[in-house]
């Protein structure tokens, strides 16, 4: 390699602007940090060189005597160059993890006055859901566009992956886009995503409960705009419930009510139950009770433990239930079938079954994977009004109860200030 030391002028092709539109002509690339690796050992970057593309497109450095960019020349010969989005430079891990195809392989020649166009690899994504249910046309819809919803993205799941999640705003044009609302671009590369199911972004504080449970993966290809389809956040999680052994919504008689349903996923509580009397000590008498007599648009609770430790999947657990009086949101209701209520010359009243609360416990603690379970209390726990002589789940089972928060790791109820 000559030692002949050359300031060109960089430009770049076929990228997208901070709009999403793809320009193929060649522009001057400034304001944003450009690396220069001179070769990747295992697709691992052996040196990775920092320089800041001023307004002329030229390498700088900052030269704190002059409190200003202070243009550098870059040596003759062979090089990688990596370019970022924005002004923000990369994190030494961030360096560390450059891909040998996310760069753009120049040769810097000999003049002195000289132009490098650098081919721009990012791709621009836009994000589809499938599965989707709709509740007004009472079916899966193949596919919609995802927008204006959060997307959560995982690199990997290696230790301690929830605290680099990126956080991601997806517009109205399905675009991934930064806290600005400018599109981002992605590399050609698999990743993991967790979308909100609504607008609202999730809590700092409830960030820990991700795990990988809740991620879909993405594969990108190496075409510029690309249509990324995933399942509908909502129902994926629904069937990585079911998978569990929990029997879906199949067993159901009477066809649900979807459009008077209200979608709901903000689930914080869990709400235990009991059937209460012999009247209602099987799935199908619980369903007449809640369609035919009480008018319900489905069945009240999200999941349903028979006697014999079996668990069946209710209302969809994307919808509000109706188990507590004008009460249920954040709640997921829990009905173990049986009577644990004693009363004089009741001879329905029963104890738990050793399965029904094992089943009890091994549903709460697949809940807690997919939300930021931190409660678990009975029915009378949350009752209002002049319900509050509500004994729902029985003494016998509420009395089981603390223990069952104890081994699941819950907290008790808090007062709702009503």
């Amino acid at each position: 390699m000559s030692l002949n030391l050359i300031t060109p002028v960089f430009y770049e092709k076929n990228f997208f602007d901070e709009k999403g539109s793809l320009h193929q002509e060649k522009q001057i690339i400034k304001g944003r940090f450009i690396y220069i690796i001179n070769k990747f050992t295992k697709n691992k970057p052996d040196i990775v060189s920092e320089y800041y593309a001023n307004s002329q497109g030229k390498l700088c450095r900052w030269d704190n005597s002059a409190n200003d960019w202070k243009t550098i020349p870059i040596k003759q010969g062979k090089c990688y160059f990596y370019v970022t989005d924005n002004n923000i430079p990369l994190s030494e891990n961030e360096r560390k993890e450059i891909k040998q195809e996310w760069c753009s392989e120049k040769e810097v020649s000999s003049e002195f006055k000289q132009e490098i166009c650098l081919d721009n690899k990012k791709i621009l994504i836009t994000l589809y859901e499938q599965n989707y249910f709709d509740k007004k046309l009472e079916q899966f819809k193949t596919e919609q566009l995802v927008k204006n919803k959060y997307a959560y993205v995982a690199d990997n799941f290696d230790k301690g992956f929830e605290k680099n999640i990126k956080k991601y705003f997806i517009n109205s044009d399905g675009y991934f886009c930064d806290d600005k609302k400018n599109v981002c671009l992605f590399f050609s590369k698999d990743f993991y995503i967790y979308v909100t199911f609504d607008e609202k972004e999730i809590k700092e504080n409830n960030q820990f409960f991700f795990n990988k449970e809740v991620f879909q993966k993405i594969q990108l290809k190496n075409d510029k705009r690309q249509n990324i389809k995933i399942t509908w956040q909502a129902e994926f999680i629904r069937q990585k419930i079911l998978k569990n052994g929990i029997r879906n919504d199949n067993w159901k008689k009477l066809k649900p009510n979807y459009p008077d349903n209200d979608y709901h996923f903000d689930y914080t509580k869990i709400a235990i139950h009991h059937s209460g009397d012999g009247y209602t000590n099987t799935l199908a008498k619980i369903e007449q009770k809640h369609r035919l007599k009480e008018k319900f648009d489905d069945i009240g609770y999200h999941y349903i433990i028979d006697k014999s430790g079996k668990i069946f999947e209710g209302i969809r657990i994307y919808f509000k239930g109706t188990h507590i009086a004008q009460n249920n949101s954040n709640k997921i209701g829990i009905l173990l079938i049986g009577d644990f209520e004693p009363q004089v010359l009741d001879f329905d009243d029963e104890i738990p079954t050793v399965k029904q609360i094992y089943s009890l416990k091994i549903l709460v603690k697949l809940l807690k994977q997919f939300f930021y379970i931190y409660e678990l209390g009975g029915h009378k726990d949350w009752a209002k009004g002049n319900i509050k002589k509500c004994t729902c789940p029985g003494k016998i089972l509420y009395d089981l109860l603390p223990d069952i928060r104890k081994d699941i790791k819950l907290g008790e109820p808090t007062n709702e200030n009503y």
